[in-house]
């Protein structure tokens, strides 16, 4: 069986990305920041094995799994991805120094490849800090510093004798997603039928449904070209407008879109240097799930899960698993045996804190 390790497995995309590694029978270790964790999104499975690793101290994880051979080294972790920790440099030139170390663990698990997850962002903030007239905020330091990732990284793992693969994910959305990103802020305001402010909505855009996003992840690990990059979207953006207006007919159909009611003064990425069609020509990646089906998903989702704030939905979706990790923080089995959780969670807390495995 092949094995892979997965940072920021307790993420929206990592956990899914476990998900979708198992069902394609790997091993996965899906390493997560502390024993206070919220591990409730990872699947339950006898092939899944929860490693508690601090981002910082990444180079430690070979000693953890004991220095076994991996297949794929899965980098999701990046602190500060959302918010006013975008605008924390230190904060984001750490996030480069632990990419970097975890190259260099990567190598050390004598892995075949390190995937990392960059972002579109990182091209938008390329693109626009060359325009003469730009004036970037400090949210621009989270852009830059995964360009820097990315390159140096590229750099650390040729260096390394590693296969590197940047995957520079578009927009994903989807079944589960509890941030303020733009499809599930806008889908619940339509819900609640508030005021819906855009801009034009001319800048183009793209988004993929986040099974489609994990399908094209692990197809460019199993088969992408090393050193190189693949956009993880579709092979064809369109105007934000269009997407605005799809979501409207499909959530709320009578709702007033209110276009060009907020400037926007920020930049239109040029896709076209993105090579956005290599995905689907060289490994002949096709979307499953439609815009409008993945609509559909996610506002079935919301609606049947949805509480005012993306905070406390997560809260209390996962109340009951978060509370048991509360419980047991200062139980090491909960992480060293994922079937023992498991057994927890069906038995109501029947072991007593500081038992192992």
């Amino acid at each position: 069986m092949k094995k892979a390790v997965v940072t920021g497995s307790n993420g929206f995309v990592g956990s899914n990305l476990v998900e979708g590694l198992l069902q394609r029978g790997y091993i996965v270790y899906a390493v997560v920041r502390s024993s206070k964790s919220n591990i409730s999104r990872i699947p339950i499975n006898q092939n899944v094995h929860l490693i508690v690793c601090e981002l910082k101290e990444i180079s430690t994880l070979p000693g953890k799994l004991q220095h076994q051979k991996i297949d794929f080294f899965f980098h999701l972790a990046w602190e500060g991805s959302s918010g006013k920790e975008r605008a924390d440099y230190i904060l984001q030139l750490n996030n480069i120094k632990c990419t970097c170390d975890a190259v260099k663990a990567a190598a050390e698990l004598q892995c075949e490849k390190f995937i990392f997850a960059g972002s579109i962002m990182q091209y938008e903030a390329k693109q626009y800090l060359s325009e003469r007239n730009a004036l970037p905020g400090r949210g621009y330091f989270y852009s830059v510093s995964k360009l820097a990732a990315d390159y140096m990284a590229k750099i650390e793992s040729i260096n390394n004798k590693v296969g590197y693969v940047n995957c520079l994910i578009s927009n994903i959305y989807g079944v589960g997603e509890v941030t303020e990103r733009f499809i599930n802020v806008t889908i619940r305001k339509m819900l609640k039928g508030e005021s819906l402010l855009f801009s034009k909505g001319e800048q183009n855009y793209d988004f993929i449904y986040i099974s489609d996003a994990i399908n094209a992840m692990i197809l460019v690990a199993e088969r992408g070209e090393i050193n190189s990059e693949y956009y993880i979207g579709n092979n064809q953006v369109y105007q934000l407008k269009r997407y605005i207006i799809l979501m409207r007919d499909i959530v709320a159909p009578t709702a007033k879109l209110q276009l060009g009611a907020i400037p926007y003064n920020g930049p239109f990425l040029d896709y076209s240097a993105l090579n956005i069609d290599r995905l689907h020509r060289e490994l002949n990646f096709k979307p499953e799930i439609t815009f409008e089906r993945g609509i559909k998903l996610t506002r079935d989702w919301i609606e049947k899960n949805y509480l005012p704030c993306a905070g406390n939905m997560e809260k209390e979706l996962d109340g009951n698993n978060i509370k048991l990790n509360r419980e047991m923080r200062g139980g090491k089995s909960l992480y060293k045996n994922h079937q023992r959780y498991n057994y927890l969670q069906k038995n109501s807390l029947k072991y007593l804190l500081g038992e192992t495995a």
